[in-house]
């Protein structure tokens, strides 16, 4: 499980990738499989997608329901198949 220190390393280094052009519904994805691989809880996520879109509430919305709309359990399983430890 992230450590507060470590979740908010990672809610400015999403918010950097938003920045960059990375969309919304990934990052909503990235949290998800992150969740389900406990290193993050639920709860967790809001505060983190807060930050990624600059307390833009609607911003938070839309890619909540993108990623809703393409996200389902053997995407997730499938990412976190797909991830290798680092060694």
């Amino acid at each position: 499980m992230y450590n507060e220190s470590q979740k908010k390393a990672l809610a400015l280094h999403l918010q950097n990738k938003f920045m960059e052009g990375v969309k919304g519904y990934e990052i909503v994805v990235t949290l998800m499989a992150l969740v389900k691989r406990k290193d993050l809880k639920e709860s967790d996520v809001q505060p983190i997608l807060m930050t990624v879109h600059f307390d833009n509430v609607e911003g938070v919305m839309r890619s909540l329901q993108k990623a809703h709309e393409l996200l389902d359990e053997e995407l997730i399983e499938s990412i976190l198949n797909d991830v290798k430890p680092r060694n």
